[in-house]
Order: C-alpha cells, then structure tokens, then sequence
C-alpha cells in the first residue's frame, strides 16, 4: 500500500533529512513544500497526497497551520501528522482539537516516523509521547515469533507495520472487525504493548513491514 506525504517545513536541512528517511522506504513518496498557504493548497488538490507532515514554518504557528489545513480536508481529502514536541495533556488536547491525527516528536527514530505516517495514512491515530525516557529499540523486548501469536495474530500485527487499518484488515483477512480487535487485543497482550500503535512500531522494528502483502 503505497503512501503519498506531503511535507511542510522550511528548513532545508530539515527536510532533506526528512525526506531521506522517508523515501527509503520504498511504499513512501514525498512531496516537499514551502511558501504560502494558497499555493500550499494548490499543490495539495493537484497531487492528491495521503499525509501532510508538518514541521516548523516560519511566522506561522503550527496550530494555526493545522486547522487551517484541517478546513482544506473538505475539499482535498488527506491526513494530517505533525512534528512537535509535545509534553503534556493540555498540549495534547490542544493539537487533537486543532484537527491533527497524530503527532510526533522532533526526537522520533526512523521507525517511529515511518511507522506514524503509515498509521495515519491508513486512518489511524499517532499520538506518540514525548521521548522522555528511552527509546524503544534500547528496552528488551521479545520478537514475535517467540511469544506465541496464532497465524492470524501475526497477520494481525503484521499489518499493523503496514500502516492498515481495522477495516482494512478485516477485508485484507475477510474476517469481521469484531474479530481484528480480539486478535489485537490478544496480540497487544502477547507482545506487552499498551495500545495499537505501540504494537505498530513493534511490529516495524521487529521488520515486518518487509512482509510481502
């Protein structure tokens, strides 16, 4: 499933960086984007874009560019992830109100980036905590193929690295939602994850995103 990102920063260093990242992956095509919100827009319509990734734009607040681009959504049909480095409830009210689905900190490893953008384009949310103790590639963790998943359990979390969404899985595996969130909900147990994207950067970092599909 291939995603189209469009990325809002003006720093070029930041974005080359960005871009790299992304583009590695080779489901991920990036769009890079600087200037005024009119002409931002006019690109967006025209290239039909999954993601808009926001970074830092100069004399524009991110919040601000946020439900600005979330009142465009009526008429360009994309997700919405920013960069930010957000630390505390009310913050976090404050970004979801604004019309985000999902944010994530400057501080995000190349796992949690790219894994963020494929939840958010399979219409799920990336609410990632600051990185306030260690990243989660430093903690011991088993794999997945020594905790005991079913078949469909791994499909299950498999997918997950894929970026897909309940619906999508159910389809994928034709098999009802009610039954993608018992396999989940069993997966997330197995595995020690808390939540639904956790399990999706577990899943990216043990490498099945690499699964063919």
């Amino acid at each position: 499933m291939g995603v189209s990102v469009a990325l809002i920063e003006d720093r070029q260093a930041v974005r080359t960086g960005l871009r790299q990242i992304l583009t590695a992956h080779h489901n991920i095509d990036v769009h890079e984007f600087t200037g005024s919100q009119p002409a931002v827009l006019d690109r967006l319509l025209s290239l039909r874009v999954d993601v808009v990734l926001v970074g830092e734009v100069d004399h524009v607040q991110d919040l601000a560019l946020i439900r600005w681009l979330d009142r465009c959504r009526g008429v360009a049909n994309f997700r919405i992830l920013l960069l930010r480095d957000v630390r505390t409830l009310s913050e976090v009210t404050q970004v979801r109100a604004a019309g985000a689905h999902g944010y994530l900190p400057y501080g995000a490893d190349e796992h949690q980036l790219v894994s963020g953008v494929f939840m958010v384009a399979g219409g799920g949310y990336a609410f990632l905590p600051g990185l306030d103790g260690p990243p989660p590639e430093s903690v011991t963790e088993p794999p997945p193929d020594s905790v005991g998943l079913t078949r469909r359990e791994y499909s299950v979390l498999s997918a997950l690295a894929h970026g897909m969404s309940n619906a999508e899985i159910a389809k994928d595996m034709c098999i009802t939602e009610a039954t993608v969130k018992k396999h989940l909900s069993q997966v997330l147990a197995k595995i020690g994850q808390p939540d639904r994207l956790r399990a999706g950067l577990y899943a990216y970092r043990h490498g099945l995103h690499c699964a063919l599909r």
